[in-house]
């Protein structure tokens, strides 16, 4: 992959670094938005965004789902829509998989990777949080049917469980790309790394 591509996907994981410390700031109540409707919309407008990260981010990777997107007419730029365009020309590495750092009992080798098995944002569970950011940060219909109101107290508990998944996925995580061998692990962020580095393996016979 060539340098520019991997500080591109590299740049926008510090993106989404900067954006979870302004919810992390919101949830922490070090900032607000003077009342609690607006800022629950605050955060989930900054998790929109960062799901809008993440699919760009996939993008960036596989080139070619960007010529199908704009081949096929689709220019509505829908995160979901991104991420099934990618799924297209790269089916089995679309979406970033979580993995995390172990030891090696291998011989020469100090660290492996293995896949995260805990609780993370899966791609069913990227789709329900664009929809629910979708719903809270317009304002409802007033009158019929599907008039509703917004239980804020509920989102704002929520919210905890959304950035905790967000960071599991993406804290420690493996792409791959269309006919490239290698495997790359993002370390998004962690104590001895401010901003995010990609690794590059190549396979070994």
């Amino acid at each position: 992959m060539s340098e520019t591509k991997l500080s591109l996907y590299a740049e926008r994981m510090k993106e989404i670094v900067r954006r979870t410390d302004v919810i992390d700031a919101f949830l922490d109540r070090r900032i607000s938005a003077l009342y609690v409707p607006t800022t629950v919309e605050s955060i989930y407008l900054q998790f929109r965004n960062i799901l809008e990260l993440i699919a760009t981010a996939s993008l960036i990777v596989n080139k070619s789902a960007e010529v199908a997107l704009n081949e096929a007419g689709r220019r509505k730029w829908h995160a979901g829509d991104i991420l099934d365009a990618v799924e297209e020309v790269n089916p089995d590495f679309f979406y970033p998989k979580p993995v995390r750092a172990k030891k090696s009992h291998l011989p020469g080798v100090e660290y492996d990777h293995r896949d995260f098995k805990g609780d993370y944002l899966t791609r069913e569970k990227f789709t329900t949080l664009y929809n629910v950011c979708s719903k809270t940060i317009h304002t409802v219909a007033p009158f019929g049917p599907k008039a509703r109101t917004k239980n804020y107290d509920q989102l704002l508990k929520e919210a905890k469980k959304w950035r905790a998944r967000i960071h599991s996925l993406l804290v420690h995580h493996e792409f791959r790309l269309v006919g490239d061998n290698n495997m790359y692990i993002v370390l998004v962020r962690d104590e001895k790394h401010g901003d995010p580095i990609v690794w590059e393996f190549a396979p070994v016979d």
